[in-house]
């Protein structure tokens, strides 16, 4: 497998994704202009078993679709905007597209349930050529969620005549990242 990364955007070139096995495969740890180093995952055989949608839905794979998973690395919590793809090779305006927003923890991959694998692997839809396969992440947004610490903020008056609000003990904030 080798890989290609600039700025915000980085795409994963699978070789010989037809000899791959069923257990998860990792890309090389990239980083984002963002500071942040991520790590793509996919399952090239579809994976079985329960899982929590982004919704907080339980649903179960089967088996049928091909799964592609997102990680942060390092420490820390990130409100993440990205787009995962799949590229057709044949005709890139059939490069399919998913674009997600969510809370991500470090090492902890966010999966994404994408096309039936039937399509991925169909010789004459463009997505699987001369056994090369090509995913594509772009990173949108990120910012570090930082936990508020246990002191309160007093309120004070600011020039505007806006009043600073407070920032509940054990709440959150988004900080944007480095």
């Amino acid at each position: 497998m080798s890989t290609s990364a600039s700025s915000n955007k980085y795409v994963w070139k699978i070789e010989n994704f037809s000899s791959l096995s069923s257990k998860t495969h990792y890309s090389e740890v990239f980083s984002a202009s963002c500071g942040v180093d991520w790590q793509l995952s996919i399952d090239p055989k579809g994976r079985d078993g329960t899982y929590k949608t982004l919704k907080g839905a339980v649903a179960r794979w089967n088996g049928t679709r091909f799964v592609i998973g997102l990680a942060p690395w390092g420490t820390g919590s990130w409100y993440v905007e990205f787009s995962l793809s799949i590229i057709n090779q044949k005709d890139r305006k059939k490069t399919r597209k998913y674009v997600a927003e969510c809370e991500m923890r470090a090492k902890s991959s966010i999966l994404g349930e994408t096309m039936r694998l039937t399509e991925l692997l169909h010789p004459k839809k463009g997505f699987i050529i001369d056994d090369v396969c090509y995913i594509k992440v772009e990173i949108i947004c990120v910012m570090e969620i930082v936990k508020s610490l246990q002191v309160p903020i007093k309120e004070e008056k600011t020039t505007d005549s806006r009043e600073k609000k407070e920032i509940p003990p054990g709440g959150y904030y988004y900080a944007k990242s480095p």
